[in-house]
């Protein structure tokens, strides 16, 4: 057993130290006046801590921290985990295939644009507000921002796949503020 995996965590810097963080930035968003996004170059958008941060409010951002439940010992391989792709991807039991019925976002959209599908329909049939999504930068095409698409033209002008860092949970403001419930 790593040591490392049965310390307590303490902050979100143990989360990071651990490369358990996903980069998501709610941590940031919950405690900005301790914690910022950044970008780091092997692994993506880290949280760091601001200068003269309070240590408690580092802790508290473990609340909302998705990386503090992801701990996985190489003893607990469930026994149906395809082999072929455990080393890289970990216990993977299943792949499914499948791709958006629709053939403007089924090739306009990441992977088949299923993901864009369901959330399209959850916003035209199902009365959701918006999607909190990446879209490319306008001012430089290659990063990433959050936007809240509230339609198809908005949710198409943000379709594509996109492989620099994001922090989707940067923009749970705009969520925050929309008058109706979102995806």
């Amino acid at each position: 057993m790593n040591p490392r995996s049965t310390r307590r965590l303490r902050s979100v810097t143990d989360v990071v130290e651990r490369q358990m963080c996903t980069g998501c930035g709610a941590c940031a968003y919950y405690a900005p006046e301790a914690l910022r996004m950044t970008d780091v170059l092997d692994h993506g958008r880290r949280p760091v801590s601001r200068p003269g941060a309070d240590p408690r409010r580092l802790e508290q951002a473990l609340d909302v921290c998705p990386g503090v439940g992801l701990e996985r010992e190489s003893h607990e391989v469930p026994r149906d985990a395809l082999p072929g792709l455990l080393a890289a991807w970990g216990p993977v039991l299943e792949i499914w295939e499948g791709y958006a019925a629709d053939p403007e976002l089924r090739f306009a959209a990441s992977s088949g644009g299923a993901a864009s599908a369901l959330a399209l329909h959850a916003i035209e049939v199902a009365g959701m507000h918006g999607l909190l999504h990446i879209a490319a930068r306008q001012d430089i095409p290659y990063l990433n921002r959050t936007v809240l698409s509230r339609t198809r033209e908005e949710l198409m002008a943000a379709t594509g796949s996109r492989y620099a860092p994001a922090s989707p949970c940067d923009g749970l403001d705009l969520i925050e503020s929309a008058p109706g419930a979102c995806v």
